[in-house]
């Protein structure tokens, strides 16, 4: 009788084992990413750099092309966690340079909406030739005087310098660079694949001519809101137009310090709406008005101190423009505005008190100019 029911149960254990393994079999499942990686004139790029990214685990496959530019991923269908998809890049560096020469490439081009990879299939690339613009500034790269804080988020868009649109190649570039926010429509960009390109790396089409517009969102100490701002790069007032494998270091702060300038003058013209409602009101602001002319002439220097007019500022003038002109300029616009500010909340508290004073004074003068009719003055 026990034999029969050991007999039993090996037979059940092995029907368990058999269900399991092959459940998960059926979980367990690997597909293939292949193709070939080309210039525009169908030449193969060997040695490109191609990342599959798994979207569910936003995890890296990474493999570099053949001589024949050719190159094959094998990567996880179905596992424990479901159903994967992926995204692929494409670029190539260089090895003699260091720098990028073709910009690099994304499949599906809308990575947030369009059809990403479920299966096994074929997904090649047409590379445009590139030249690298390396950023250089501030840390975070975008400083913005009216925050206090780094950048919740910066880009860099290559633009077309006649258009402003991205440069019409008809193929999948990536054009925004930087430390893009998840979920932009600026179009395809380097959030997921910052491991391997720095984000003050920009890659530019070579042999066209474009500008970049720089976006970065800031917490405004000013306002105490989320703003975005927003300004352009160029070169000297001139587009971009770089040969392929060429580089070039680019300064960020006299665009981003410019544009400081510019907001700090708009504050000003909000400071002085306030003064016309203050003396409208009966307030005498003479003495802050010469405190904000004095905030005007720091911002006429530091604008002396920057391009257009010193075509080549030294380390020394931008942090003089930086820290003892414009974060200064800002600090004494926030002294004027308290000062301001105390104004009304002076006037409120006499407010407050000068009605009784005037009335008890009246009484008290009352009682002696008309010393005949005292009694009369008291008992009323």
């Amino acid at each position: 009788m026990k034999s029969k029911l050991s007999l039993v149960m090996i037979i059940i254990l092995f029907i368990l084992g058999s269900s399991y393994a092959t459940v998960r079999g059926a979980a367990y499942a690997t597909m293939e990413i292949y193709g070939t990686v080309t210039d525009v004139n169908g030449n193969p790029i060997s040695q490109a750099v191609i990342i599959a990214l798994d979207w569910k685990t936003l995890t890296y496959s990474v493999t570099r092309t053949d001589s024949h530019g050719n190159y094959r991923l094998a990567v996880t269908r179905t596992d424990e966690l479901g159903h994967h998809t992926y995204v692929v890049y494409a670029y190539h560096i260089n090895p003699k340079t260091g720098v990028f020469d073709y910009v690099p490439s994304v499949y599906p081009h809308d990575i947030y909406g369009g059809a990403k990879i479920t299966d096994t299939r074929e997904v090649s690339f047409k590379l445009y030739p590139a030249a690298t613009l390396i950023l250089r500034g501030d840390e975070g790269l975008v400083w913005y005087v009216l925050s206090r804080e780094a950048p919740i988020w910066f880009i860099f868009k290559v633009v077309d310098h006649i258009t402003g649109e991205s440069p019409s190649i008809n193929f999948s570039c990536i054009y925004v660079y930087g430390h893009p926010p998840y979920g932009s429509r600026e179009g395809p960009d380097v959030r997921f694949i910052s491991e391997f390109i720095n984000r003050s790396t920009v890659v530019i089409p070579a042999g066209i001519p474009v500008h970049l517009v720089a976006k970065a969102e800031f917490r405004s100490d000013w306002t105490g809101r989320p703003e975005v701002i927003s300004f352009i790069i160029d070169n000297n007032g001139e587009p971009f137009n770089l040969s392929q494998g060429e580089s070039m270091t680019v300064d960020v702060r006299p665009f981003s310090y410019k544009y400081s300038v510019e907001a700090l003058g708009s504050v000003i013209g909000e400071v002085e709406e306030s003064f016309v409602r203050a003396e409208q009101a009966g307030f005498y602001v003479g003495a802050l008005r010469e405190d904000l002319r004095g905030v005007s002439r720091m911002l006429d220097e530091a604008k002396s101190q920057l391009p257009p007019v010193n075509p080549s500022p030294s380390e020394k003038e931008y942090d003089r423009v930086r820290y003892s002109l414009l974060e200064r300029a800002y600090d004494q616009i926030k002294i004027i505005m308290k000062n301001l500010s105390l104004m009304y909340v002076i006037a409120q508290s006499h407010a407050a008190f000068f009605p009784f004073f005037f009335a008890f004074f009246t009484l008290i003068l009352a009682f002696f100019l008309f010393e005949k009719d005292r009694k009369k003055v008291i008992f009323s």
